[in-house]
Protein backbone atom coordinates (compact mmCIF):
# COMPACT_ATOMS: atom_id res chain seq x y z
CA UNK A 1 0.00 0.00 0.00
CA UNK A 2 2.76 2.21 1.16
CA UNK A 3 4.60 1.53 -2.44
CA UNK A 4 1.36 2.27 -4.64
CA UNK A 5 1.44 5.71 -2.80
CA UNK A 6 5.12 6.66 -2.97
CA UNK A 7 4.81 5.57 -6.85
CA UNK A 8 2.11 7.99 -7.66
CA UNK A 9 3.92 10.81 -5.38
CA UNK A 10 6.47 9.86 -8.07
CA UNK A 11 4.38 9.95 -11.18
CA UNK A 12 3.03 13.39 -9.77
CA UNK A 13 6.36 14.86 -9.10
CA UNK A 14 7.04 13.48 -12.84
CA UNK A 15 4.19 15.09 -14.32
CA UNK A 16 4.78 18.20 -12.17
CA UNK A 17 8.45 18.66 -13.11
CA UNK A 18 7.70 17.72 -17.27
CA UNK A 19 5.06 20.43 -17.37
CA UNK A 20 7.73 23.01 -15.61
CA UNK A 21 10.40 22.08 -18.51
CA UNK A 22 7.55 22.35 -20.84
CA UNK A 23 6.38 26.09 -19.57
CA UNK A 24 9.78 26.73 -19.63
CA UNK A 25 10.52 25.77 -23.17
CA UNK A 26 7.73 27.47 -24.59
CA UNK A 27 8.28 30.76 -22.16
CA UNK A 28 11.73 30.86 -23.68
CA UNK A 29 10.51 30.32 -27.32
CA UNK A 30 8.17 32.80 -26.91
CA UNK A 31 10.69 35.52 -25.55
CA UNK A 32 13.17 34.48 -28.52
CA UNK A 33 10.42 35.20 -31.04
CA UNK A 34 9.33 38.02 -29.10
CA UNK A 35 12.78 39.30 -29.82
CA UNK A 36 13.00 38.72 -33.12
CA UNK A 37 9.56 40.28 -33.93
CA UNK A 38 10.91 43.30 -32.18
CA UNK A 39 13.83 44.02 -34.16
CA UNK A 40 11.18 45.68 -36.64
CA UNK A 41 8.39 46.92 -34.00
CA UNK A 42 9.66 50.13 -34.00
CA UNK A 43 8.41 53.00 -36.69
CA UNK A 44 10.27 54.11 -39.47
CA UNK A 45 11.83 57.46 -39.26
CA UNK A 46 9.46 59.57 -41.20
CA UNK A 47 11.39 61.33 -44.12
CA UNK A 48 12.21 65.41 -44.10
CA UNK A 49 11.15 65.61 -40.05
CA UNK A 50 12.44 68.43 -38.52
CA UNK A 51 13.08 68.63 -34.77
CA UNK A 52 14.60 72.21 -35.27
CA UNK A 53 12.83 74.37 -32.09
CA UNK A 54 10.86 77.50 -34.05
CA UNK A 55 11.83 80.65 -33.33
CA UNK A 56 9.82 82.22 -29.83
CA UNK A 57 9.63 85.99 -29.14
CA UNK A 58 9.59 87.19 -26.06
CA UNK A 59 10.81 86.50 -22.68
CA UNK A 60 10.21 82.83 -21.53
CA UNK A 61 9.05 80.84 -18.55
CA UNK A 62 11.60 78.83 -17.90
CA UNK A 63 11.83 76.55 -14.32
CA UNK A 64 13.28 78.90 -11.92
CA UNK A 65 9.97 81.72 -13.49
CA UNK A 66 7.85 78.60 -13.21
CA UNK A 67 8.41 78.21 -9.29
CA UNK A 68 8.77 81.92 -8.79
CA UNK A 69 4.90 82.29 -9.89
CA UNK A 70 4.23 79.27 -8.58
CA UNK A 71 5.12 80.57 -4.93
CA UNK A 72 2.70 83.66 -5.60
CA UNK A 73 -0.37 81.65 -6.13
CA UNK A 74 -2.51 80.24 -4.04
CA UNK A 75 -2.26 76.52 -2.27
CA UNK A 76 -4.69 74.87 -4.39
CA UNK A 77 -5.40 72.04 -1.72
CA UNK A 78 -7.63 74.36 0.16
CA UNK A 79 -9.47 75.27 -3.18
CA UNK A 80 -13.73 75.84 -2.81
CA UNK A 81 -14.29 73.21 -4.86
CA UNK A 82 -18.41 73.64 -4.58
CA UNK A 83 -18.29 77.38 -5.05
CA UNK A 84 -16.26 76.89 -8.33
CA UNK A 85 -19.02 74.16 -9.23
CA UNK A 86 -22.11 76.39 -8.72
CA UNK A 87 -20.48 79.43 -10.08
CA UNK A 88 -19.86 77.50 -13.63
CA UNK A 89 -22.91 75.89 -13.46
CA UNK A 90 -25.06 78.87 -12.26
CA UNK A 91 -23.13 82.07 -12.40
CA UNK A 92 -23.26 84.65 -10.03
CA UNK A 93 -26.88 83.90 -9.23
CA UNK A 94 -25.85 80.96 -7.94
CA UNK A 95 -23.65 82.21 -5.62
CA UNK A 96 -24.22 82.55 -2.14
CA UNK A 97 -22.59 85.67 0.41
CA UNK A 98 -20.12 82.49 1.24
CA UNK A 99 -19.75 81.78 -1.99
CA UNK A 100 -17.89 84.75 -2.99
CA UNK A 101 -16.53 85.33 0.31
CA UNK A 102 -14.41 82.10 -0.65
CA UNK A 103 -13.92 83.05 -4.14
CA UNK A 104 -12.82 86.88 -3.14
CA UNK A 105 -10.07 85.03 -0.28
CA UNK A 106 -8.89 82.70 -3.26
CA UNK A 107 -8.33 85.79 -5.37
CA UNK A 108 -6.09 87.60 -2.25
CA UNK A 109 -6.02 90.66 -1.18
CA UNK A 110 -6.44 93.29 -4.64
CA UNK A 111 -6.93 89.81 -6.48
CA UNK A 112 -3.35 89.53 -6.11
CA UNK A 113 -3.26 85.96 -7.03
CA UNK A 114 -5.32 86.17 -10.35
CA UNK A 115 -3.11 89.77 -10.82
CA UNK A 116 -0.11 87.43 -10.31
CA UNK A 117 -1.51 84.54 -12.92
CA UNK A 118 -2.37 86.99 -15.63
CA UNK A 119 0.54 89.11 -15.30
CA UNK A 120 2.79 85.90 -16.70
CA UNK A 121 0.22 85.93 -19.53
CA UNK A 122 0.11 89.31 -19.96
CA UNK A 123 1.24 90.20 -23.44
CA UNK A 124 4.73 92.00 -22.15
CA UNK A 125 5.15 88.81 -19.74
CA UNK A 126 6.94 85.56 -20.93
CA UNK A 127 4.73 85.92 -24.08
CA UNK A 128 7.11 83.29 -26.10
CA UNK A 129 6.04 80.39 -23.80
CA UNK A 130 7.48 77.78 -21.67
CA UNK A 131 11.54 77.09 -21.60
CA UNK A 132 11.13 73.54 -21.46
CA UNK A 133 14.21 71.39 -22.09
CA UNK A 134 14.66 68.38 -19.20
CA UNK A 135 12.59 66.58 -17.09
CA UNK A 136 13.25 69.20 -14.41
CA UNK A 137 11.71 72.37 -16.50
CA UNK A 138 9.13 69.65 -16.94
CA UNK A 139 7.84 69.14 -13.95
CA UNK A 140 8.03 72.57 -13.03
CA UNK A 141 5.78 73.78 -16.01
CA UNK A 142 3.32 71.01 -15.28
CA UNK A 143 3.10 72.37 -11.44
CA UNK A 144 2.40 75.53 -12.65
CA UNK A 145 0.07 74.25 -15.56
CA UNK A 146 -2.08 72.56 -13.01
CA UNK A 147 -2.81 75.64 -11.34
CA UNK A 148 -4.46 76.79 -14.38
CA UNK A 149 -7.67 75.41 -14.12
CA UNK A 150 -8.39 77.45 -10.49
CA UNK A 151 -6.96 80.71 -11.89
CA UNK A 152 -8.99 80.20 -14.94
CA UNK A 153 -12.02 79.86 -12.72
CA UNK A 154 -11.00 82.91 -10.89
CA UNK A 155 -10.30 85.33 -13.66
CA UNK A 156 -14.05 84.19 -15.24
CA UNK A 157 -15.59 84.97 -11.59
CA UNK A 158 -13.11 88.42 -11.66
CA UNK A 159 -15.04 89.45 -14.87
CA UNK A 160 -18.52 88.65 -13.85
CA UNK A 161 -18.31 90.50 -10.85
CA UNK A 162 -16.85 92.93 -12.44
CA UNK A 163 -18.86 93.86 -15.06
CA UNK A 164 -21.78 93.35 -12.45
CA UNK A 165 -20.58 96.93 -11.17
CA UNK A 166 -19.40 98.66 -14.07
CA UNK A 167 -19.71 101.83 -13.01
CA UNK A 168 -15.96 100.68 -10.81
CA UNK A 169 -14.57 99.37 -13.44
CA UNK A 170 -11.11 100.59 -14.24
CA UNK A 171 -9.60 100.69 -17.89
CA UNK A 172 -7.99 97.37 -19.19
CA UNK A 173 -6.58 96.12 -21.82
CA UNK A 174 -8.50 95.83 -24.33
CA UNK A 175 -8.71 94.60 -28.14
CA UNK A 176 -9.94 97.47 -30.38
CA UNK A 177 -8.71 96.33 -34.20
CA UNK A 178 -9.54 93.32 -35.10
CA UNK A 179 -7.47 93.41 -38.41
CA UNK A 180 -4.11 91.79 -38.91
CA UNK A 181 -1.81 93.07 -36.55
CA UNK A 182 -4.56 93.15 -34.04
CA UNK A 183 -3.86 95.96 -30.96
CA UNK A 184 -4.33 95.74 -27.85
CA UNK A 185 -4.70 98.84 -25.94
CA UNK A 186 -6.24 100.40 -22.56
CA UNK A 187 -9.06 101.29 -22.95
CA UNK A 188 -12.47 102.99 -20.51
CA UNK A 189 -15.38 100.63 -22.44
CA UNK A 190 -15.63 97.30 -21.05
CA UNK A 191 -17.09 94.10 -22.98
CA UNK A 192 -17.14 91.03 -20.69
CA UNK A 193 -16.80 88.48 -23.74
CA UNK A 194 -14.03 90.82 -25.08
CA UNK A 195 -11.90 90.62 -21.59
CA UNK A 196 -12.84 86.56 -21.25
CA UNK A 197 -11.67 86.30 -25.29
CA UNK A 198 -8.83 88.43 -24.35
CA UNK A 199 -7.52 86.22 -21.11
CA UNK A 200 -8.74 83.15 -23.36
CA UNK A 201 -5.98 84.36 -26.41
CA UNK A 202 -3.21 85.25 -23.54
CA UNK A 203 -3.88 81.41 -21.78
CA UNK A 204 -3.73 80.08 -25.56
CA UNK A 205 -0.42 82.04 -26.62
CA UNK A 206 1.60 80.76 -23.37
CA UNK A 207 -0.05 76.91 -22.71
CA UNK A 208 0.57 76.12 -26.36
CA UNK A 209 4.16 77.15 -26.83
CA UNK A 210 6.95 75.36 -25.12
CA UNK A 211 5.18 72.99 -22.70
CA UNK A 212 4.53 70.21 -24.70
CA UNK A 213 0.90 68.34 -24.99
CA UNK A 214 0.96 69.38 -20.92
CA UNK A 215 0.40 72.56 -22.15
CA UNK A 216 -2.38 72.16 -24.82
CA UNK A 217 -4.36 69.52 -22.41
CA UNK A 218 -4.38 72.57 -19.62
CA UNK A 219 -5.12 75.27 -22.47
CA UNK A 220 -8.34 73.21 -23.36
CA UNK A 221 -10.34 73.42 -20.16
CA UNK A 222 -9.37 76.83 -19.70
CA UNK A 223 -10.54 77.67 -23.00
CA UNK A 224 -13.63 75.83 -22.18
CA UNK A 225 -14.65 77.54 -19.65
CA UNK A 226 -14.38 81.06 -20.96
CA UNK A 227 -16.04 80.37 -24.17
CA UNK A 228 -18.90 78.64 -22.44
CA UNK A 229 -19.16 81.60 -20.46
CA UNK A 230 -19.50 83.44 -23.31
CA UNK A 231 -22.17 81.46 -25.22
CA UNK A 232 -24.68 81.74 -21.81
CA UNK A 233 -24.68 84.95 -22.01
CA UNK A 234 -25.21 85.67 -25.37
CA UNK A 235 -28.04 83.16 -25.29
CA UNK A 236 -29.68 84.57 -21.94
CA UNK A 237 -32.20 86.49 -23.69
CA UNK A 238 -33.86 87.48 -20.25
CA UNK A 239 -32.23 90.53 -19.72
CA UNK A 240 -31.08 93.08 -22.23
CA UNK A 241 -27.21 92.88 -23.67
CA UNK A 242 -25.42 95.34 -22.32
CA UNK A 243 -21.88 94.80 -24.20
CA UNK A 244 -20.45 95.03 -27.74
CA UNK A 245 -20.78 91.47 -29.19
CA UNK A 246 -19.32 92.72 -31.93
CA UNK A 247 -16.07 93.63 -30.19
CA UNK A 248 -16.59 89.98 -28.54
CA UNK A 249 -17.05 88.11 -31.89
CA UNK A 250 -13.62 89.98 -33.07
CA UNK A 251 -11.57 89.61 -29.62
CA UNK A 252 -12.92 85.53 -30.14
CA UNK A 253 -11.51 85.61 -33.53
CA UNK A 254 -8.21 87.06 -32.40
CA UNK A 255 -7.95 84.28 -29.61
CA UNK A 256 -8.16 81.38 -31.91
CA UNK A 257 -5.06 83.08 -33.65
CA UNK A 258 -2.98 82.84 -30.89
CA UNK A 259 -2.73 79.54 -30.99
CA UNK A 260 0.43 77.55 -31.66
CA UNK A 261 1.51 74.99 -33.81
CA UNK A 262 0.96 71.71 -32.37
CA UNK A 263 3.56 70.09 -34.42
CA UNK A 264 5.98 71.86 -32.40
CA UNK A 265 4.22 70.26 -29.11
CA UNK A 266 5.75 67.20 -30.21
CA UNK A 267 9.23 68.32 -30.88
CA UNK A 268 8.67 70.27 -27.28
CA UNK A 269 8.11 66.66 -25.92
CA UNK A 270 10.72 64.83 -28.00
CA UNK A 271 14.09 66.84 -26.34
CA UNK A 272 12.41 66.21 -23.29
CA UNK A 273 12.54 62.56 -23.76
CA UNK A 274 15.74 62.60 -25.26
CA UNK A 275 16.51 63.94 -22.21
CA UNK A 276 14.75 61.24 -19.88
CA UNK A 277 16.49 58.57 -21.93
CA UNK A 278 20.14 60.63 -21.33
CA UNK A 279 19.60 61.03 -18.00
CA UNK A 280 18.26 57.65 -17.57
CA UNK A 281 21.70 56.01 -18.87
CA UNK A 282 23.50 58.42 -16.74
CA UNK A 283 21.85 56.96 -13.88
CA UNK A 284 22.78 53.15 -15.04
CA UNK A 285 26.53 53.90 -14.53
CA UNK A 286 28.72 52.58 -11.56
CA UNK A 287 28.50 54.93 -8.51
CA UNK A 288 25.59 56.60 -9.65
CA UNK A 289 22.75 57.41 -7.03
CA UNK A 290 19.11 57.89 -6.53
CA UNK A 291 19.09 55.87 -10.19
CA UNK A 292 17.17 52.33 -11.21
CA UNK A 293 16.94 49.94 -8.82
CA UNK A 294 19.79 47.13 -8.98
CA UNK A 295 17.03 44.54 -10.50
CA UNK A 296 16.26 47.56 -13.18
CA UNK A 297 19.93 47.70 -14.20
CA UNK A 298 20.61 43.89 -14.39
CA UNK A 299 17.37 43.46 -16.60
CA UNK A 300 18.03 46.35 -19.09
CA UNK A 301 21.99 45.26 -19.62
CA UNK A 302 20.79 41.48 -20.30
CA UNK A 303 18.27 42.76 -22.71
CA UNK A 304 21.02 44.86 -24.43
CA UNK A 305 19.59 48.15 -23.75
CA UNK A 306 21.88 51.08 -24.88
CA UNK A 307 21.39 55.18 -24.75
CA UNK A 308 22.30 55.06 -28.31
CA UNK A 309 19.48 52.19 -29.12
CA UNK A 310 16.76 54.16 -27.01
CA UNK A 311 17.84 57.81 -28.60
CA UNK A 312 17.68 56.10 -32.26
CA UNK A 313 13.71 54.53 -31.42
CA UNK A 314 12.74 57.62 -29.54
CA UNK A 315 13.67 60.13 -32.57
CA UNK A 316 12.12 57.70 -34.95
CA UNK A 317 8.78 57.08 -33.19
CA UNK A 318 8.80 61.19 -32.60
CA UNK A 319 9.36 62.00 -36.05
CA UNK A 320 6.27 60.02 -37.10
CA UNK A 321 4.17 61.90 -34.32
CA UNK A 322 5.33 65.12 -35.77
CA UNK A 323 4.10 64.75 -38.91
CA UNK A 324 0.96 63.01 -37.82
CA UNK A 325 0.67 66.10 -35.76
CA UNK A 326 1.10 68.49 -39.05
CA UNK A 327 -2.27 66.54 -40.50
CA UNK A 328 -5.80 67.24 -40.33
CA UNK A 329 -7.75 65.23 -37.17
CA UNK A 330 -8.51 61.77 -37.78
CA UNK A 331 -9.68 59.38 -35.35
CA UNK A 332 -6.58 57.37 -34.80
CA UNK A 333 -5.05 60.76 -33.10
CA UNK A 334 -1.28 61.23 -33.30
CA UNK A 335 -0.81 57.31 -33.95
CA UNK A 336 -2.45 56.74 -36.95
CA UNK A 337 -0.17 54.71 -39.31
CA UNK A 338 1.66 53.30 -36.62
CA UNK A 339 2.41 49.99 -35.31
CA UNK A 340 -0.64 48.42 -33.22
CA UNK A 341 1.48 48.74 -30.13
CA UNK A 342 1.48 52.63 -30.16
CA UNK A 343 -2.35 52.37 -30.11
CA UNK A 344 -2.36 50.55 -27.11
CA UNK A 345 -2.77 47.11 -28.71
CA UNK A 346 -0.28 44.49 -27.93
CA UNK A 347 2.80 44.68 -26.22
CA UNK A 348 5.23 47.26 -26.55
CA UNK A 349 9.19 46.47 -27.69
CA UNK A 350 10.67 46.18 -24.71
CA UNK A 351 12.43 42.91 -25.19
CA UNK A 352 15.10 44.85 -27.32
CA UNK A 353 14.85 48.15 -25.84
CA UNK A 354 13.47 48.32 -22.16
CA UNK A 355 14.04 51.80 -21.26
CA UNK A 356 12.84 53.12 -24.81
CA UNK A 357 9.66 51.01 -24.82
CA UNK A 358 8.86 52.27 -21.14
CA UNK A 359 9.22 55.65 -22.56
CA UNK A 360 7.21 55.41 -25.51
CA UNK A 361 4.38 53.51 -24.17
CA UNK A 362 4.48 55.98 -20.86
CA UNK A 363 4.21 59.16 -23.56
CA UNK A 364 1.41 57.12 -26.38
CA UNK A 365 -0.95 56.25 -23.43
CA UNK A 366 -0.86 59.75 -22.48
CA UNK A 367 -0.88 61.55 -25.95
CA UNK A 368 -2.96 58.70 -28.05
CA UNK A 369 -6.00 61.18 -27.89
CA UNK A 370 -3.96 64.32 -27.75
CA UNK A 371 -4.80 65.42 -31.72
CA UNK A 372 -8.40 65.88 -30.43
CA UNK A 373 -6.91 69.09 -28.50
CA UNK A 374 -6.43 71.29 -30.75
CA UNK A 375 -9.95 70.76 -33.10
CA UNK A 376 -11.56 71.06 -29.35
CA UNK A 377 -10.14 74.66 -28.51
CA UNK A 378 -11.10 76.10 -31.76
CA UNK A 379 -14.74 74.50 -31.50
CA UNK A 380 -14.52 76.26 -28.48
CA UNK A 381 -13.69 79.77 -29.71
CA UNK A 382 -16.13 79.82 -32.67
CA UNK A 383 -19.37 77.78 -31.09
CA UNK A 384 -18.81 81.19 -28.51
CA UNK A 385 -18.59 83.65 -31.62
CA UNK A 386 -21.75 82.04 -33.65
CA UNK A 387 -23.50 82.55 -30.29
CA UNK A 388 -22.81 86.21 -29.93
CA UNK A 389 -23.46 86.83 -33.74
CA UNK A 390 -27.34 84.88 -32.86
CA UNK A 391 -27.52 87.04 -30.40
CA UNK A 392 -26.71 90.17 -32.25
CA UNK A 393 -29.22 88.65 -35.35
CA UNK A 394 -32.22 87.97 -33.08
CA UNK A 395 -31.88 91.10 -30.85
CA UNK A 396 -31.86 93.23 -34.85
CA UNK A 397 -34.72 90.79 -35.74
CA UNK A 398 -37.78 91.24 -33.34
CA UNK A 399 -36.69 88.31 -31.45
CA UNK A 400 -36.32 85.25 -33.37
CA UNK A 401 -33.52 83.15 -34.08
CA UNK A 402 -32.88 82.82 -37.62
CA UNK A 403 -33.48 79.50 -39.12
CA UNK A 404 -29.80 78.56 -40.23
CA UNK A 405 -26.52 79.85 -39.88
CA UNK A 406 -26.53 81.67 -43.88
CA UNK A 407 -28.26 84.82 -42.99
CA UNK A 408 -25.23 85.37 -40.52
CA UNK A 409 -22.47 84.98 -43.65
CA UNK A 410 -24.49 87.08 -46.17
CA UNK A 411 -24.33 91.07 -46.47
CA UNK A 412 -21.37 93.58 -46.95
CA UNK A 413 -20.73 93.37 -43.47
CA UNK A 414 -21.17 89.91 -42.24
CA UNK A 415 -21.35 89.00 -39.01
CA UNK A 416 -19.46 85.80 -39.28
CA UNK A 417 -16.72 84.46 -42.01
CA UNK A 418 -16.61 81.18 -43.29
CA UNK A 419 -13.76 80.10 -40.75
CA UNK A 420 -16.11 81.15 -37.71
CA UNK A 421 -18.26 78.11 -39.01
CA UNK A 422 -16.22 75.72 -40.28
CA UNK A 423 -16.29 72.25 -38.08
CA UNK A 424 -12.34 71.23 -37.53
CA UNK A 425 -13.61 67.74 -36.63
CA UNK A 426 -15.25 67.37 -39.84
CA UNK A 427 -13.14 66.12 -43.22
CA UNK A 428 -12.82 69.14 -45.54
CA UNK A 429 -13.83 71.57 -43.21
CA UNK A 430 -17.51 71.00 -43.35
CA UNK A 431 -19.50 73.92 -41.56
CA UNK A 432 -21.09 73.22 -38.02
CA UNK A 433 -24.36 71.84 -38.03
CA UNK A 434 -27.28 74.15 -36.59
CA UNK A 435 -31.25 73.69 -35.71
CA UNK A 436 -33.42 76.28 -34.66
CA UNK A 437 -35.59 74.82 -31.86
CA UNK A 438 -39.23 73.62 -33.25
CA UNK A 439 -40.81 76.33 -30.53
CA UNK A 440 -38.55 78.78 -31.91
CA UNK A 441 -37.59 79.42 -28.38
CA UNK A 442 -33.62 77.93 -28.79
CA UNK A 443 -31.41 76.79 -31.28
CA UNK A 444 -28.36 73.68 -30.87
CA UNK A 445 -24.80 73.44 -32.76
CA UNK A 446 -23.05 70.77 -33.11
CA UNK A 447 -19.87 69.44 -34.24
CA UNK A 448 -19.40 65.97 -35.92
CA UNK A 449 -16.96 64.83 -33.09
CA UNK A 450 -14.41 62.02 -32.13
CA UNK A 451 -15.62 59.84 -34.79
CA UNK A 452 -16.51 62.63 -37.44
CA UNK A 453 -19.84 61.17 -38.02
CA UNK A 454 -22.91 63.67 -37.59
CA UNK A 455 -25.47 61.83 -35.29
CA UNK A 456 -27.36 64.70 -35.74
CA UNK A 457 -26.77 66.45 -32.09
CA UNK A 458 -29.07 63.87 -30.73
CA UNK A 459 -26.83 63.02 -27.96
CA UNK A 460 -23.35 65.56 -26.66
CA UNK A 461 -20.54 64.32 -25.73
CA UNK A 462 -20.47 65.96 -22.60
CA UNK A 463 -23.18 64.52 -21.45
CA UNK A 464 -22.41 60.52 -22.76
CA UNK A 465 -20.90 58.04 -21.00
CA UNK A 466 -18.59 54.73 -21.70
CA UNK A 467 -18.19 54.13 -25.19
CA UNK A 468 -20.99 56.85 -26.37
CA UNK A 469 -18.45 59.51 -25.89
CA UNK A 470 -16.57 58.66 -28.54
CA UNK A 471 -19.76 58.00 -30.99
CA UNK A 472 -21.54 61.20 -29.67
CA UNK A 473 -21.22 64.89 -31.02
CA UNK A 474 -20.51 67.74 -29.71
CA UNK A 475 -23.24 69.65 -29.09
CA UNK A 476 -23.85 73.38 -28.30
CA UNK A 477 -27.20 75.11 -26.95
CA UNK A 478 -28.85 78.11 -26.25
CA UNK A 479 -29.89 75.98 -23.00
CA UNK A 480 -26.17 75.16 -21.98
CA UNK A 481 -26.92 76.57 -18.32
CA UNK A 482 -29.97 74.37 -17.72
CA UNK A 483 -28.06 71.48 -19.08
CA UNK A 484 -24.79 72.38 -16.69
CA UNK A 485 -27.00 72.09 -14.16
CA UNK A 486 -27.88 68.57 -15.14
CA UNK A 487 -25.55 65.65 -13.74
CA UNK A 488 -22.65 64.57 -16.29
CA UNK A 489 -20.63 61.82 -16.44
Amino acid sequence: MNFERTDRRSRRRKIFLVAIAALAVVAAASFLHARSADLRAWPEPAQDTSFEAPAREGPLLDAAACRALAARLPDPATAPVEAYRRFQTGGLAALSASDRAALEERLGPDEAAAEAWFEALSPDRFRGGFAVESTGDANAAADLLGRGGEMTVLEAYRIAARHEHDATNAPRARILDPGPGLAIVESDRTDREADRALAAGQTLRVFTRGAGIVGWAAALPATMLLARETLMDAADVSAPWSGDPGEGIAALRWAEGEIGDFSDAIRDDWRVHRAAAREFYAAMEPGATNGPSAATKWFVRRLGGTEETTLAHVDALFSRLVENAALPYSPDGLAAGLPGWCLGKGRPPWTRDPAGAALARNYLRHAGAAAAIPPSIRLELRAARIALSLRLWRDAHGGEWPATLDPLLDGESPLLLPGDVADPFSPGGAPLRYAREPDGSGWRLWSAGLDQADGNGAIDAFHAEGADVKSSDFVFSSRERQLRAAPAP
